[in-house]
């Protein structure tokens, strides 16, 4: 949900997503093979750091260069952190994770099943449309 659905409006009203937007785009689940020391971003801790979460999470895409340079200057002044982890802005029953990938250990993710095309894998493409129409949004076309 985070990436496919990340560019809908939070706004009411008809909300749409080509479904050729989604194409190539895989479903995996993932499970980590070690402990991983992530930077806490959630609201609490931006809070802390006095950084409005709209400011860095809650971000369109446009805001990218900036939330980017955060992610580095984490990477620069905390030598034993992973990673990035927060609330989803998409879902907040959800977490998002950024990995830091020369900072992990050999193969430091396993595949719990195999990805699947997320329009392709009928139970897949039949969750993303419930998910859709939970969220207010319409898959439309091909």
């Amino acid at each position: 949900m985070e990436t496919v659905f990340h560019d809908v409006p939070h706004e009411p009203g008809l909300k749409t997503v080509a479904k050729r937007k989604l194409k190539n785009h895989q479903y995996s689940q993932l499970q980590s093979s070690t402990d991983l020391t992530l930077a806490d971003l959630s609201s609490t801790a931006l809070r802390k750091l006095g950084i409005p979460r709209v400011d860095l999470i809650e971000t369109d895409k446009d805001i990218y260069p900036q939330t980017r340079k955060w992610a580095e200057a984490i990477h620069a002044q905390c030598p034993d952190v992973q990673g990035l982890e927060w609330v989803s802005r998409q879902d907040d029953r959800a977490r998002a994770i950024i990995l830091f990938g020369d900072r992990l250990p050999p193969d430091p993710l396993s595949s719990i099943a195999p990805s699947v095309d997320i329009v392709e894998n009928e139970d897949t493409y039949a969750a993303l449309v419930e998910l859709a129409e939970t969220i207010g949004v319409q898959i439309t076309g091909k």
